[in-house]
């Protein structure tokens, strides 16, 4: 295929920035834990993520290919921007642009309607999963008109009360609806059909790097205290940013600063900070010794998996996911702090971060933690509902 193909697959998986076996940027599949292979041969599946507002649709959708059988093909359409993080896989991959205000509604639905069916007949796709909260109606259209293709709804739970009712009537369309679960096991919408996992992430606990190779990897002081601040599109420069006045706390301590880097946060950055790159980050996770992030799905399960202290600041602008009750669940647990996230909170929750009997209290928590990952119990499901 070239790379204007529908489907492109990069054969040239790009090596830039390994710094180990992992690195910086890890060819995705080190991380792979693919199901034993069944008695009768699977047909393919097409991986399908919304766009959101970052990347947790499609490394969740991205985990899940990993732990299918290894014999069995797997594709990605995705409407992230980020989808070429695909790349670094042996799948195949296509990339459509989102729905923007402006567009005819109809008219997108009519060309995702299209490119989906395209997608299904080159890959001879015998599964069509979809992570998103709202499905879109190419999408059931398109599954509709399928019958012979297994449709499956991967829906991350804790919804804002009272919102989502208008996503939840289209559960029909599916065959099979995966809830990618929380701490607590609980189901956010109970009576919506779904079959619950447990959370899900594209790294498994016992696939992180020690503390002394991510540092490494980093090149990070073995000895200096170093705190990962993540917060999305925070400007470090912006002085009346909560992330600045984090930073501007900290600097009058020893502790250092790491920050993903964001084409948002540009300019100098202080000196108590560095930014680096890495795609995905969750097995360095263990070279900090704390975290303030936001509660984002993906991101907050991954410092549980790598158990890391952190002071979670919820994202209320959040469509449906609720950050506010998983930062809570996550502080009524013992394995994590919540701030609001206003520089006055956020500086308050940051003085207990910074109190090392906090820290160690709450490393003994984490310690204690049994997750499982969901991911090769969703592939599960997927695999056995598609050999049906």
């Amino acid at each position: 295929m070239s790379a204007n193909d529908p489907l492109h697959h990069d054969s040239q998986r790009r090596a830039e920035g390994l710094a180990t076996p992992f690195g910086l940027d890890p060819d995705l599949h080190v991380f792979a834990q693919p199901l034993p292979e069944p008695p009768s041969p699977l047909s393919p599946a097409l991986m399908m993520s919304s766009n959101g507002t970052g990347m947790g649709h499609l490394m969740r959708l991205l985990a899940i290919a990993m732990r299918m059988p290894a014999q069995q093909a797997v594709s990605f359409m995705s409407l992230s921007g980020a989808a070429d993080v695909i790349e670094r896989t042996r799948y195949a991959w296509e990339h459509m642009s989102s729905y923007r205000p402006g567009f005819s509604g109809s008219a997108w639905e009519r060309q995702l309607a299209a490119r989906l069916r395209t997608a299904l007949d080159q890959s001879g796709a015998g599964a069509l999963i979809f992570d998103g909260a709202a499905p879109y109606r190419g999408l059931r259209m398109t599954a509709a008109e399928h019958p012979d293709v297994t449709s499956v709804w991967m829906r991350r739970g804790l919804w804002k009360e009272g919102l989502g009712g208008r996503h939840l009537r289209h559960s029909d369309a599916f065959d099979l609806i995966i809830e990618p679960g929380e701490l607590d096991g609980r189901l956010s919408v109970p009576d919506g059909g779904a079959i619950s996992v447990g959370p899900v992430t594209l790294v498994s606990h016992d696939q992180v790097l020690s503390r002394a190779e991510a540092r490494q990897v980093l090149g990070l002081d073995p000895s200096r205290p170093t705190l990962l601040l993540s917060l999305g599109a925070g400007k470090i420069n912006d002085t009346s940013s909560v992330a600045r006045t984090l930073i501007d706390a900290i600097a009058e301590t020893d502790w250092l600063v790491m920050v993903p880097s964001n084409p948002l946060a540009v300019g100098q950055a202080p000196d108590n900070v560095r930014t680096f790159r890495s795609l995905p980050m969750a097995h360095l996770m263990p070279a900090f010794d704390g975290a303030v992030a936001a509660a984002g799905y993906n991101s907050a399960y991954e410092l549980l998996n790598a158990r890391v202290p952190s002071l979670f600041l919820p994202n209320t602008a959040t469509g449906i996911d609720d950050q506010t009750a998983r930062a809570q669940m996550f502080a009524d647990a013992g394995v994590g702090l919540i701030a609001q996230n206003d520089p006055t909170s956020a500086l308050e929750g940051l003085q207990q971060l910074l109190d090392i009997s906090v820290r160690t209290e709450m490393k003994r928590n984490l310690d204690s933690l049994n997750l499982q990952n969901g991911a090769a119990a969703a592939a599960r499901l997927i695999t056995e509902a598609v050999a049906r």
